[in-house]
């Protein structure tokens, strides 16, 4: 089975934030600088921490990009993409195959 990989997309504020701090990380983190974006914007500690240590020219605009985003919404980001999360897993669930009846097939 060939497999595709998309990234979750979350509103044109987020996926803007997002995009601009994947643009100025520079080091490497073992994962990419997409999840490294969405850590921070969640708050993170232990990826604040790494990010303050590696990004040393660029850690005051990545902070400043987070900050404005934070003040952007309402509630917490971390609430934000949680609930894109689980939007998106509701939608993969309802494109699981089903048998006449809408039972679950036996597996």
């Amino acid at each position: 089975m060939l497999e595709t990989k998309t990234a979750l997309r979350y509103d044109e504020a987020l996926e803007a934030a997002l995009n601009r701090i994947e643009n100025l990380l520079k080091a490497d983190y073992g994962i990419s600088s997409r999840s490294i974006g969405l850590l921070l914007l969640q708050g993170d500690p232990d990826i604040e921490n790494r990010v303050r240590e590696h990004e040393d020219a660029d850690y005051e605009q990545i902070q400043e990009i987070v900050s404005q985003a934070r003040q952007s919404y309402s509630q917490p980001l971390s609430y934000i993409i949680a609930l894109r999360r689980q939007q998106e897993v509701k939608r993969l669930l309802s494109t699981v195959g089903r048998i006449p009846g809408g039972a679950l097939p036996k597996g």
